[in-house]
């Protein structure tokens, strides 16, 4: 096909799996997933990636291991990636949100103006897609203007006090996109824009969940996530602990809450009926699925979190939580139940109320997967073709 009818994407993002990076060795995969589904069903699209970190010199990699891997990448300019060619940017970062930040925010393009050239040059996008708000969005907009190149904007980080900086960087795009009902309603209250809500699909091997399976005592619950103190995994362990017998509990990913997560367990008794089982692969989740009755993940904050809508998909009705990503996507009594943080019983009454009616489950069950089917990456797919498309 002529390059003349192809779509263009140029990426802009920190959110990489960056193997050589400490901070991101882990990061979520995402934006290769949701290039390799776009490319499944439309031969007609390119991506290319600029990844940006924070501009680390020679002195600052000297202190740390974690600066001197950002300073290794940044030295490289370009590293291969699933197959991929990305680029690297540094940009000039400050802990806080100083008023003065776009002043660094132009400094750092300057600085970068010649390695920006090149790869606009090359990679000759038709379209720009900043991945987050702040310097991402902030790189878009001045490679937008310099190239006449229109750009986008996916709102992670948005927040109520998002600041005029931002607002003024998001209202030049020609799209903004929102990855939760959570996310667009702030949007829609402080920007003046359309906002579209696309959030992230679900692999159609995940639809392997029976609907028709029964539930029996010991109920089995399950979660996958990244073992943080965010995820709120040791409430769960300490609010199901007052059951009894009536559960089991499975515990799968890896990260520095496992040792406390563990001493927890023993400290309780309960080595008998919860397991951290470790690592697992995203492939063999949706068989993992099938051996469990509810997915519970109370975390906060989350931006959408895409593996409830893959547990979905396995048939497990979800605990989520209230004012996350997920909000206003799952509801509460139909699809799973959402925990209230700022009731501290919340999540022993969700609890109580599952033991106490497990009857309930099946239902849910089938709610939950005919709701994680709006999410095929087939549907989010081709959303995200059109933007790119106009």
């Amino acid at each position: 096909m002529s390059d003349l009818h192809r779509t263009k994407v140029l990426i802009i993002t920190g959110i990489l799996p960056v193997a050589d990076i400490i901070e991101k060795k882990d990061e979520n995969d995402i934006l290769l997933i949701t290039e390799d589904n776009i490319k499944i069903f439309h031969s007609d699209i390119e991506f290319d990636y600029i990844f940006t970190s924070p501009k680390v010199n020679k002195i600052l990699s000297l202190l740390s291991t974690k600066w001197r891997s950002y300073y290794k990448v940044q030295q490289q300019e370009q590293f291969g990636l699933r197959g991929r060619v990305i680029n690297t940017l540094g940009i000039i970062m400050l802990p806080k949100k100083f008023f003065f930040r776009n002043i660094l925010y132009n400094l750092s393009f300057w600085l970068n103006r010649n390695r920006i050239e090149y790869i606009i040059k090359k990679t000759q996008p038709t379209i720009i897609h900043a991945q987050s708000i702040g310097g991402n969005a902030f790189f878009a907009k001045k490679i937008s203007k310099k190239y006449n190149i229109p750009y986008i904007v996916t709102l992670r980080g948005l927040n109520e006090h998002t600041d005029h900086l931002v607002i003024k960087t998001l209202e030049s795009a020609k799209h903004l996109i929102a990855i939760s009902p959570t996310q667009k309603r702030i949007a829609e209250k402080i920007i003046k824009e359309t906002v579209n809500f696309i959030p992230h699909g679900v692999s159609d091997h995940f639809f392997t969940g029976n609907k028709e399976k029964t539930v029996t005592l010991p109920l089995r619950f399950m979660v996958v996530c990244r073992l943080l103190k965010l995820k709120n995994i040791d409430k769960v362990i300490k609010e199901i602990s007052s059951f009894g017998e009536n559960y089991t509990m499975d515990i799968y990913g890896e990260g520095p809450e496992k040792e406390n997560l563990q001493t927890l367990i023993e400290q309780l008794n309960l080595t008998n009926r919860i397991k951290l089982k470790g690592y697992i692969l995203n492939e063999s989740l949706p068989y993992i699925y099938k051996e469990y009755d509810i997915f519970i993940m109370p975390s906060i904050p989350e931006t959408l979190g895409r593996v409830y809508f893959e547990a979905m998909a396995g048939g497990l009705p979800v605990i989520a939580s209230k004012d996350t990503g997920v909000d206003g996507i799952v509801t509460d009594g139909i699809h799973g139940y959402l925990v209230n943080h700022k009731d501290d019983k919340s999540l022993y009454k969700i609890l109580n109320l599952i033991f106490s009616n497990p009857e309930n489950i099946p239902i849910m069950r089938k709610h939950a997967l005919e709701l994680s089917k709006q999410f095929r990456w087939e549907s989010i797919s081709e959303l995200l073709y059109n933007i790119y498309k106009n």
